[in-house]
């Protein structure tokens, strides 16, 4: 994990010291050339606002964090409420 995270770091930072890129992301991009090819105007979770964001991400997280605790026990140990090892 730390060999990725490591690569992602010197990858950014190359992309943009180096290059001169800028790290603003696709979205524009997609926008942009989706509203060339179709009449449709793009749509976001605008009612919620910033904060919306921010909790709907929180709560992703919070179900991804159940999922995985669930679905992979092994990686915490032992079970400290049955006294059992997973």
């Amino acid at each position: 994990m730390t060999v990725i995270v490591a690569v992602l770091m010197v990858s950014a930072y190359v992309g943009t010291a180096v290059l001169g890129q800028d790290m603003g992301g696709t979205d524009a991009t997609v926008n942009e050339k989706a509203g060339e090819s179709e009449p449709i105007l793009p749509f976001t979770i605008g009612p919620l606002g910033e904060m919306g964001e921010y909790i709907g991400f929180g709560m992703a997280g919070v179900v991804g964090g159940f999922i995985v605790g669930y679905i992979v026990p092994s990686l915490f140990g032992k079970n400290a409420s049955s006294g059992r090892e997973n």
